[in-house]
C-alpha cells in the first residue's frame, strides 16, 4: 500500500486539515517586506504548491508523486529553469547593488556632489578622486557643527527612502525639499565665504589642488589612499568654474519666481539676489576671463 500524505501547512488544526475551504478562507497574516532572493524561493514554494493541488485527490497526495513533483522544481532543466536563470541574475545584480551601496556611507556628499555630478571624469572634466578635497574645503567654510548638523539629516533622509533590500531611492532623495533645504543651506554658506572673491578662489584652489596619502575615517582614524585614488592632473581655474557653475544651478536667479523669493526671504532674511548675485557677477567674469 502506498504512503500518503497531506498538503497542509505544519501544526494546522485539524478543521483545516480536512477543510480546505476554511483554510483559505483563513484570515490573512500581516504583510512583510521580502528580500528578492525571499520572493524567489516563495515563487518556487507557489509552483510546487500548484502541481501538488493539481494531482491532489480529496486533499491528498502519495508520497512517490510529492518526491516526483520536488524532483521536477528542483531540475535544473525544468519548467521553471528560465525563471532561475533569470532569478540568478536579477538575485547577482541585487547583490551586486546593495554591497555598492553599503559602501555609500556619505549622504551629505553624493547631495552635494548631485548637481555636478554630470562633470565628472570625463575629458578635461573634474577627477572624481578629487571629491575628498572638495568636501574638506566646504567642511571647512561650513563650521564643524553645521557641517556634522547636515550630515545627520542628509543620513536620516536617506533611511526615509530606502527600501526592504537596503537600497535608496535616490531620485526621490534628490527630489524632496528636505534635500534642497539642505542643499540650499550649503550654498548659502558657499556663496557668503566668497564676498571676498578672489582669496576664496584662490584658497580654494589650494585645497582642492592638495594630494593628502590618506583618507580621514574618523577623528583619529586615517586609511592609506591606493595608487587609483591619487589624483593625477591639476585642479586649474577652469575646472573650479566649472564646479561651482554646476553646483549652484539649483539657485541662479533666474529659478526664483515670487513664491519661491519670498519664502528665500523670510528663511534667510534677504533677498536671493543679495546672497547669489555678486557671487554669480564674480563666477561669470572668471568664467569669461578663461574663455
Amino acid at each position: 500500500m502506498v504512503k500518503k500524505m497531506l498538503v497542509q501547512p505544519p501544526l494546522s488544526p485539524p478543521s483545516a486539515i480536512n477543510d480546505d475551504q476554511s483554510f483559505r478562507d483563513a484570515p490573512e497574516q500581516p504583510s512583510v517586506k521580502l528580500s528578492h532572493c525571499h520572493k524567489v524561493s516563495n515563487i518556487a514554494v507557489q509552483a510546487m504548491l500548484e502541481m501538488l493541488r493539481s494531482t491532489a485527490k480529496e486533499g491528498m497526495v502519495s508520497l512517490a508523486n510529492i518526491e516526483k513533483i520536488a524532483a521536477i522544481i528542483a531540475d535544473g532543466q525544468g519548467p521553471l529553469t528560465q525563471f532561475y536563470e533569470l532569478s540568478q541574475s536579477a538575485c547577482h545584480a541585487s547583490w551586486t547593488l546593495a554591497n555598492i551601496e553599503k559602501q555609500r556611507t556619505d549622504h551629505l556628499g553624493r547631495l552635494l556632489v548631485e548637481p555636478f555630478v554630470h562633470c565628472l571624469d570625463k575629458p578635461h572634466g573634474i577627477e572624481r578622486t578629487r571629491l575628498a578635497q572638495f568636501f574638506e574645503a566646504i567642511h571647512l567654510m561650513l563650521g564643524e557643527e553645521v557641517w556634522e548638523s547636515l550630515k545627520a539629516r542628509a543620513t536620516l533622509l536617506a533611511q526615509e527612502y530606502r527600501d526592504e533590500e537596503g537600497m535608496v531611492d535616490w531620485p526621490n532623495f534628490h527630489a524632496s525639499p528636505e534635500a534642497y533645504d539642505i542643499l540650499e543651506q550649503v550654498l548659502v554658506a558657499v556663496a557668503r565665504s566668497f564676498r571676498r572673491f578672489e582669496p576664496r578662489k584662490d584658497w580654494m584652489l589650494v585645497v582642492l589642488n592638495s594630494t593628502p596619502n590618506s583618507i580621514s575615517m574618523g577623528t583619529n582614524v586615517f586609511v592609506p589612499k591606493g595608487n587609483d585614488e591619487k589624483v593625477q592632473f591639476a585642479f586649474t581655474q577652469m575646472h573650479l568654474s566649472t564646479l561651482l557653475l554646476a553646483m549652484f544651478d539649483p539657485v541662479k536667479l533666474e529659478t526664483f519666481d515670487e513664491p519661491r523669493e519670498l519664502a528665500f526671504e523670510k528663511k534667510w532674511g534677504v533677498k536671493p539676489q543679495k546672497v547669489f548675485g555678486p557671487f554669480f557677477v564674480e563666477l561669470l567674469g572668471l568664467s569669461q576671463r578663461l574663455g
